[in-house]
C-alpha cells in the first residue's frame, strides 16, 4: 500500500490507522501484510465500503486529515473523480507492524545469458498474449527514460488506460524487472540489462 510522505510520520507513530480509496474493488484483504515504502509493513484489519457522506470527522482525522472535507477533496483529486455524498469508497484499517526487514528481490546486472534470454521469452509471450499488440519494450523503455514519474504520465504516453497501464507494470514488477515508488516505478539493474537484450535482439 503507498502513501504519500506527509502521512508516514502519522503511521508510523500510531496516529493514522484508517485509509479511505476509490476502488472499483477492494484491492487488500484483511489479515494480509502490504509493503508500504520505505517505512515498512502495514497490516490490514478491515475493508469496508462506506459512502462517502457517511464519513465521520473523526474517521478524516484517524485518516491523517484536519477535517471531512480535506479527505474528501483529496480522494477526488489523486483519483480525478467528483466524489458526491453518494459515492462509495473503500474503508480500510490498518496498523503499522513495523519497519520491512525482507530484502527486496534484486536482479543482478550481470545476469548469466541464458538468464536474460528466459526473461526476454518471457516478455515475448507477454506481447503475444496482448490483445492490444506488443507492449514490453515500449513500458520498459518509458520507465528506464522517465523514472518515478507518476503513471498518470507514462500511460498516457504509451496511449492506455491508467489501470491496464498499471496491470501491466505489475506483469514486469513480478519478473523483478522494475520496483515500484510512492510516485512512479525504476528499473532494477536486471531490468536496463534486458531492455539492452531486447535493444540488440529487435535492433530498436
Amino acid at each position: 500500500m503507498l502513501f504519500q510522505s506527509r502521512f508516514h510520520p502519522g503511521i508510523e507513530s500510531g496516529e493514522t490507522t484508517l485509509t479511505f480509496r476509490h476502488w472499483a474493488s477492494a484491492r487488500v484483504k484483511p489479515g494480509k501484510r502490504y509493503r508500504c515504502p520505505p517505512i515498512g509493513i502495514l497490516e490490514v484489519e478491515a475493508v469496508e465500503p462506506v459512502a462517502a457522506g457517511r464519513i465521520s470527522e473523526d474517521e478524516a482525522a484517524r485518516s491523517g486529515f484536519q477535517n471531512r472535507t480535506s479527505l474528501l477533496q483529496f480522494v477526488a483529486r489523486t483519483s480525478k473523480t467528483e466524489i458526491e455524498p453518494s459515492t462509495l469508497l473503500y474503508r480500510v484499517r490498518f496498523r503499522f507492524v513495523g519497519p520491512d526487514e525482507t530484502p527486496s528481490p534484486v536482479l543482478p546486472a550481470t545476469l548469466s545469458a541464458a538468464s536474460i534470454e528466459a526473461l526476454v521469452d518471457k516478455l515475448a509471450a507477454f506481447d503475444q498474449r496482448s490483445r492490444s499488440g506488443p507492449w514490453t519494450d515500449e513500458a520498459l523503455t518509458l520507465i528506464g527514460g522517465q523514472p518515478r514519474v507518476a503513471a498518470a504520465r507514462l500511460c498516457e504516453k504509451a496511449g492506455l488506460d491508467k489501470a491496464v497501464f498499471k496491470a501491466k507494470v505489475r506483469k514486469l514488477k513480478k519478473l523483478v524487472l522494475t520496483v515500484s515508488f510512492e510516485v512512479g516505478y525504476e528499473l532494477t539493474p536486471g531490468g536496463r540489462r534486458v531492455l539492452e537484450s531486447l535493444r540488440d535482439r529487435y535492433g530498436s
